[in-house]
């Protein structure tokens, strides 16, 4: 199903947020506890009609418009509300990229180590709640929330598939049924 990016005036979304929050699981072995060690990442992987042109993730924080924002690489989930960020203002995305697929990987931990995991995406301007998605899957950590397709005004393509990732590379393929 797709969704235009657009508010209830009819003007568009111009400046969208995929939030990323997640609490890792503290368990009690003999008389002391133990947090998990779970890593989840915000991932835009940005493509020109089938081909991947680039990915905004940890490695790469900016997308080479800069259009594309990852804000913070956060390791542990620590902390109140979203843990990691990436902004898009779809306006400034070069006019030769058509999609751009928003996904959650887990470089550390499992699926059994997460509580209270989601993704959304907002109104970066207004920070009203367009969508927002539980991962609660217990054989999958990571989830593909789903594609901003460039239409006009641009829409976003829910999929809210689960993935097992560790890495963007590991997702790429997983896209392929998407592009046809």
């Amino acid at each position: 199903m797709a969704i235009a990016l657009q508010r209830t005036d009819g003007s568009a979304i111009d400046f969208l947020l995929l939030g990323v929050g997640w609490t890792p699981v503290t368990r009690w072995k003999l008389l002391s506890k133990r947090t998990a060690r779970v890593d989840l990442n915000a991932v835009a992987l940005l493509y020109r009609g089938a081909s991947l042109a680039e990915v905004v993730y940890h490695e790469q924080m900016t997308s080479s418009d800069g259009a594309v924002r990852l804000h913070g690489d956060n390791l542990t989930g620590e902390g109140p509300g979203d843990d990691e960020v990436i902004s898009i203002e779809p306006g400034r995305l070069a006019p030769d990229i058509t999609r751009v697929f928003l996904a959650v990987t887990c470089s550390t931990g499992e699926a059994t180590d997460l509580r209270d995991a989601y993704c959304r995406l907002l109104d970066g301007a207004s920070n009203a709640e367009l969508l927002r998605y539980p991962m609660h899957d217990r054989t999958h950590p990571g989830l593909l929330m789903g594609a901003l397709v460039r239409a006009h005004p641009w829409q976003f393509q829910q999929i809210a598939s689960p993935l097992s990732a560790r890495h963007p590379v590991d997702v790429v393929p997983q896209l392929e049924r998407y592009l046809l």
